[in-house]
């Protein structure tokens, strides 16, 4: 039962936040969903109402940080007049992204070693 006053979809981005910082700070292996429940100050069994699994919270995470960034290379670099611009957007854009989001983008790089086979192939 969700908490009086709680927002599922609040509630389902600060599970993924958590995920995002601890598995970048901790490694995916050491950080369970107990902990990950602790730091959004939710029950352990609330946490399985958003997400499936440890496993599928990874590779939800990885996907959306490659789709983010795919979107954003759309929108921002292959609208540039020519290659010269396109390849300078293409820098900046992932300079840009590598600095606004380092944990997640720890956590796209180191995370595939602990995808499954399956999941990997997902990618």
């Amino acid at each position: 039962m969700r908490k009086t006053g709680s927002v599922g979809t609040v509630t389902k981005k600060r599970i993924w936040d958590a995920a995002i910082n601890l598995m970048a700070e901790h490694g995916f292996d050491a950080v369970s969903m107990r902990d990950l429940a602790a730091a959004v100050g939710i029950q352990a069994a609330s946490v399985y109402g958003y997400v499936s699994s440890k496993q599928h919270l990874l590779l939800d995470i990885m996907e959306g940080g490659q789709r983010e960034l795919l979107r954003r290379l759309r929108a921002d670099v292959l609208s540039q007049p020519n290659a010269v611009a396109q390849l300078r957007g293409f820098v900046r854009l992932h300079i840009e992204f590598f600095l606004s989001r380092p944990n997640e983008v720890r956590l796209i790089y180191w995370g595939l070693r602990s995808l499954t086979p399956l999941n990997r192939k997902k990618l």
